[in-house]
């Protein structure tokens, strides 16, 4: 008797496939970041060993995972909420190395068996049920180049026209490159002209992931003025693309210090020294101690002297600096109620 073979039609189901959890805003270049995926069907059929791949712009698998039956959570949501969800578990993709937005495709499919595999069909698996389940779901990636981000400390106020000052700088990458030895240049943030260079270090700043820094020593201006420098960190060409961030350096600059004035604020009523008060001659501040006394070096000519404690009437005049000298601040005590 001639053996026949029946043809079985093959049901589709939808499998709905949406995101666990959320992606970042932006990703870094060639880092690692975790993926989570829900995926269930309209008709609550079991999904349970079926698989997620996930294929990026140009058609390549960046990873496949196994889902399996998940527990109730309320963050868990889809379109067919109300049927039986399968997850798979938190699994980690690499981003594109070149920044970009990008479209990628998480793929369901029934079964991990690869074609031409041997595997035995399960009770679930379309040779036996009739059921073929697909799904996908297409989800965007901003991808950056990683940030260095610039510090700056230690500014001196006001720096000395014409004298060299020195600044603390740091640099950090978003994804913890090492920045040990990255050569640092200062330009003038107007014209772009380059001012100094200089290099990072080989130690991490205390208290912080990944700062690499220095002390850099620099050269004022002879002009009594306002300046702006911008700070770059520059990476070696052939690594992953990094563009730096931060505050420019700014300070001003005013003429150098010539004489010593002593500054002794009191209180008006019986003279006695007032501790902690601030002074301000010109630009240079300074605090009062225990004698009630602040010293400052202060250049030539014609300063504004401010004395400010709290409880005390700000004490204002005008000082000409001439040569070494001493004054005396009397405040009018006035409690701020």
């Amino acid at each position: 008797m001639e053996e026949t073979s029946k043809v079985h039609e093959m049901e589709v189901h939808e499998a709905v496939i949406s995101m666990s959890g959320y992606l970042p805003d932006e990703i870094d270049v060639g880092a690692d970041f975790p993926l989570r995926f829900l995926v269930r069907c309209k008709s609550e059929c079991s999904l349970d060993g079926g698989t997620i791949r996930v294929v990026d712009s140009d058609g390549n698998t960046a990873a496949e995972a196994a889902v399996s039956p998940a527990e109730e959570s309320a963050d868990d949501s889809s379109p067919a909420s109300g049927a039986i969800a399968y997850r798979t578990e938190i699994f980690s993709v690499k981003a594109p190395v070149v920044p970009g937005e990008y479209t990628w495709t998480a793929f369901y499919s029934d079964s991990k068996k690869e074609d031409g595999g041997t595997e035995e069909p399960s009770t679930n698996s379309p040779e036996v049920s009739g059921i073929e389940h697909t799904g996908s779901l297409e989800f965007s990636l901003k991808i950056r180049a990683h940030l260095i981000s610039i510090s700056i400390w230690d500014v001196p106020m006001p720096v000395s026209t014409g004298e060299k000052f020195t600044v603390g700088i740091g640099a950090a990458c978003s994804s913890g490159c090492s920045l040990a030895g990255q050569t640092l240049t200062i330009e003038d943030a107007e014209t772009g002209k380059q001012l100094a260079e200089g290099k990072l270090g080989n130690e991490i700043l205390g208290q912080t992931r990944a700062t690499y820094w220095t002390m850099q020593e620099l050269d004022a201006p002879s002009d009594e003025a306002v300046h702006r420098w911008t700070v770059r960190c520059h990476i070696p060409e052939g690594g992953l693309p990094h563009q730096a961030e931060g505050p420019d350096l700014v300070f001003r600059t005013a003429a150098a210090p010539r004489y010593t004035v002593t500054v002794k604020v009191s209180d008006d009523r019986d003279f006695l020294p007032l501790a902690g008060a601030d002074i301000q001659l010109g630009l240079r501040k300074a605090v009062t101690g225990t004698d009630g006394a602040a010293v400052l070096k202060v250049p030539e000519g014609d300063q504004e002297l401010v004395v400010v404690k709290m409880n005390y009437i700000t004490h204002q005049s005008m000082m000409n600096i001439h040569e070494d000298s001493s004054i005396s601040a009397a405040l009018e005590y006035s409690p701020q109620l």
